[in-house]
């Protein structure tokens, strides 16, 4: 039992850490960073739906809309490839709550949405190093650390 709290109390100062970190990240960069995003495997789809204008009222709604995008004909070719190459992906997306922890959800809402998403994320385990991705409508992936169109960190 002590040995269960004591877990338990690490991942919350690991937890801790990381918000920290990312918070001093979003600062330096000029960018906001969402409070209130439930810690429950649909934190992407809420902070989505917070600041990006779209039809879904809640996350299973984005999530469905997702995945009909994923199998429609306006998803990208490459996009597509991808997705199809996941055996289990499309079939975990509809899964409400489920943290599908997936670039590919990312590049499929900005390709779906017409937006531009940013996703920083801070590994304090490594010394605060990060990965920077943008996501964009029909392009792949890049390093967005010199990047100054930023608005917001999801």
């Amino acid at each position: 039992m002590e040995e269960s709290i004591e877990t338990a109390e690490n991942e919350q100062r690991l937890r801790d850490l990381q918000l920290d970190s990312l918070v001093q990240k979003a600062k330096s960069k000029s960018l906001e960073l969402l409070a209130n995003v439930p810690y429950n495997g649909d934190c992407l789809f809420s902070a989505v739906l917070s600041h990006i204008p779209t039809v879904a009222h809640d996350s299973a709604s984005l999530r469905r809309m997702l995945v009909a995008y994923f199998q429609g004909t306006l998803c990208h070719q490459e996009t597509k490839m991808l997705c199809d190459a996941n055996e289990n992906f499309l079939a975990n997306l509809q899964i409400p709550f489920k943290d599908v922890q997936e670039t590919l959800v990312v590049r499929g809402l900005a390709e779906m949405l017409g937006v531009h998403i940013y996703v920083f994320s801070v590994d304090v385990a490594n010394d605060d190093s990060s990965e920077d991705m943008h996501f964009s409508p029909h392009v792949t992936e890049h390093n967005a650390a010199n990047d100054k169109q930023i608005t917001s960190v999801y």
